[in-house]
């Protein structure tokens, strides 16, 4: 039986991979246009790309951290497609492996999609170690030398070590966009909703600390925050935003991988207790729906007052009642709208 499981789970992860192949395929021309792409257009010119190709090695930049974060949630909710298709869902639930491995297989095939195009990249950008600067240009004269400015020339940039942590850092935040996405397509029943509520979830916890600040800033009078508060509570949550700051060390790292390990196995958990019979429907358990419900109604209901209170301010600066009225009215008709489409 053990070994039936077996070759079961590796027929499963290779004809996804097989017939998948497209989405590393796409996903590696994605990193390229942000990264070896303009690299080798500027490899006898390095002056003009040095900014962004130190940004880029130090895991800051923005266009690989959008890349990295789109793409595993498009991936996830590819993985998790066959659990939100009855055809699907009944045919792979009837072949000889627990859900335990089913759902094992799923979400491993999906990372490797991930990981290969970031290994692929990784190891190519070492080829860059040889650029340099325009015959004419004066552009280490005039910023200085790298150790004062930090900004290193490609042959110190390109190593094995930078390229080595990029790829691990990389992975690491992936991985855990990954992972949310995945309990988000555990909890949704249908792939509209579970592409959706993977953004709500990963970008969760940082707004809600945003919102709270914010109303605490404004209504509790003489409270103010440390500057800094939401910042340093951006970079413990979420692991984007501590790389766009360069944030991400080892220590974090490791929590990291720990956080979304953990996600993973309750994800496993959870995917256990599904209801098969409510495949197609917003969500397979009516308390997540309600959860989500009122969480996306305080979030939006609190948007929409303060937005409201901006453009009604006479500038009294007595707001708290408008505020207070202009949310209950908020929360009951995105509560009506939450609830239409959760119960559909």
């Amino acid at each position: 039986m053990m070994r039936s499981m077996s070759s079961c789970s590796k027929t499963l992860i290779l004809e996804d991979l097989k017939r998948s192949w497209i989405v590393p395929l796409i996903l590696f021309i994605a990193y390229a246009l942000v990264t070896i792409v303009p690299f080798g257009m500027n490899y006898r010119s390095y002056e003009y790309i040095i900014y962004y190709a130190n940004s880029v090695i130090g895991c800051s930049s923005f266009f690989v951290i959008a890349v990295h974060c789109i793409a595993a949630v498009t991936v996830a909710v590819m993985a998790m497609s066959y659990l939100h298709s009855p055809a699907s869902s009944v045919a792979l639930h009837s072949l000889p492996v627990t859900r335990t491995h089913l759902f094992r297989c799923k979400i491993l095939s999906g990372f490797l999609m991930l990981t290969v195009p970031v290994i692929i990249i990784g190891l190519l950008m070492l080829a860059f170690s040889g650029a340099t600067v325009s015959p004419d240009s004066d552009f280490w004269q005039a910023i200085g030398n790298s150790a004062q400015t930090g900004i290193l020339p490609a042959d110190q940039l390109f190593t094995p070590l930078h390229n080595l942590k990029w790829i691990g850092l990389s992975l690491v935040e992936i991985l855990f966009v990954y992972a949310v996405s995945i309990l988000a397509g555990v909890l949704a029943a249908n792939g509209i909703i579970h592409g959706l509520l993977a953004y709500f979830l990963n970008g969760l916890l940082f707004v809600l600390a945003s919102l709270t600040l914010l109303h605490v800033e404004s209504f509790v009078y003489g409270y103010q925050a440390p500057s800094d508060l939401l910042q340093k509570f951006a970079m413990v949550s979420a692991p984007a935003y501590a790389m766009s700051h360069g944030g991400m060390g080892a220590g974090a790292a490791v929590i990291y991988l720990a956080v979304s390990l953990v996600i993973l196995a309750g994800s496993a958990l959870i995917y256990k207790r599904i209801r098969l019979e409510r495949v197609g429907i917003a969500c397979f358990f009516p308390v997540a729906a309600d959860v989500v419900s009122i969480l996306l109604t305080l979030i939006c209901a609190a948007l929409f007052a303060l937005f409201a209170v901006m453009l009604t301010d006479d500038g009294s600066g007595n707001t708290r009642y408008s505020y207070l009225l202009w949310f209950v009215i908020a929360s009951v008709l995105f509560f009506i709208i939450t609830r239409m489409i959760a119960d559909s």
